[in-house]
């Protein structure tokens, strides 16, 4: 049997956003998008405005959903790494949003409230703290990947 090898970290790398995050989010726009329109209808209802602008508000907020879908799905990052070090996009509440891999200490992982997360404790006590759901990648070889990158620093 062979022995098995870590893959090598590809350097730089960006890991996106999980297309079930991204959908959620254009689902919350879209929704946010028809309450407006609502209200809007309500307004000019009850008042002189002309009905053509509940219309204009339909439309900004499809076309403003579209662009948000657009952005999550294409464009959107979750972290970036490269040869010095790591920066942390999207996601909110994950502490410390960059670091060189000097910095980093050692690296854990946990599932507080059933979320994966990958902890990277830094030198003077800071954490950050990445949910691995949040990524479009393998969360075990992302986890991997992390964990050479350290051994090569």
């Amino acid at each position: 049997m062979s022995e098995q090898q870590t893959p090598p970290a590809p350097t730089p790398h960006t890991y996106r956003l999980a297309p079930a995050i991204a959908l959620r989010l254009t689902g919350v726009a879209l929704v946010l998008t028809a309450l407006l329109t609502l209200a809007t209808l309500l307004v000019v209802a009850l008042t002189p405005v002309p009905g053509w602008v509940v219309g204009v508000v339909a439309a900004v907020g499809v076309v403003a959903s579209a662009a948000l879908a657009w952005w999550l799905f294409a464009r959107a990052w979750v972290v970036r790494v490269d040869e010095a070090g790591y920066r942390v996009g999207v996601v909110r509440g994950v502490g410390e949003r960059a670091a060189t891999w000097q910095e980093v200490e050692r690296v854990s992982t946990s599932t507080p409230q059933g979320v994966a997360v990958l902890g990277l404790h830094l030198q003077d006590g800071r954490t950050t703290r990445i949910p691995v759901a949040a990524l479009a990648y393998d969360r075990e070889l992302f986890v991997t990947e992390m964990i050479t990158r350290l051994g090569r620093r």
